[in-house]
């Protein structure tokens, strides 16, 4: 078992995790955000809305995938759809890590299972000392389902605390917004109008 270390923005401590492989689907909020460049995980936030780091915009040939992610195994549980809207944060900038956040609709709504779900985000701040999970996809070679800490978000309380938005000393440490900082944008962007 690896032992890897995340830096977290959003409450200012350090994360030690034990990373490790999870034979069952533990994260159906996850999405992978499918393109031409590296692979990017958002969490599904309501029927029709992703948030996903910023860095991710790319709209030529993005799928948005949801369901099971084990790479050769189908359950009938997967989906692919197309985003019909990107919104990046207005101050998104690539020299300012925290404002990496955009809001990716969906053409349709997600179909709701056991394997997809949305996830509540998070209204306060997390006190220092909250256990709270980390979670995302790994795409290496050797693993090929979800695994506990690459790509990840923060989730504290059943809610989603933080998304990763970069990541420094080899990837072995990574920065996550505080979305609970974000959350009036997002409800003005994701309203039904």
């Amino acid at each position: 078992m690896k032992l890897i270390f995340c830096l977290s923005v959003l409450v200012g401590t350090l994360f030690s995790a034990h990373s490790s492989v999870q034979k069952e689907d533990h994260a159906p909020y996850l999405v992978y955000l499918k393109s031409h460049f590296n692979p990017c995980v958002g969490v599904l936030i309501k029927t029709n809305w992703v948030l996903a780091p910023a860095h991710c915009y790319l709209p030529e040939n993005l799928k948005v995938m949801l369901g099971n992610f084990r790479i050769r195994i189908r359950d009938g549980t997967e989906q692919t759809l197309n985003p019909v809207n990107i919104v990046r944060y207005w101050n998104y900038s690539h020299s300012y890590p925290q404002d990496d956040l955009m809001l990716v609709k969906l053409a349709k709504p997600a179909n709701l299972s056991h394997k997809v779900q949305p996830l509540d985000l998070a209204t306060s701040n997390v006190r220092p000392g909250t256990v709270c999970l980390l979670s995302g996809l790994d795409w290496s070679k050797d693993n090929n389902g979800l695994h506990e800490v690459a790509v990840a978000t923060v989730i504290c309380k059943n809610k989603l605390q933080g998304i990763e938005v970069g990541h420094f000393m080899g990837g072995d440490v990574g920065i996550y917004t505080n979305v609970h900082q974000y959350v009036s944008w997002i409800e003005n962007v994701t309203k039904d109008k």
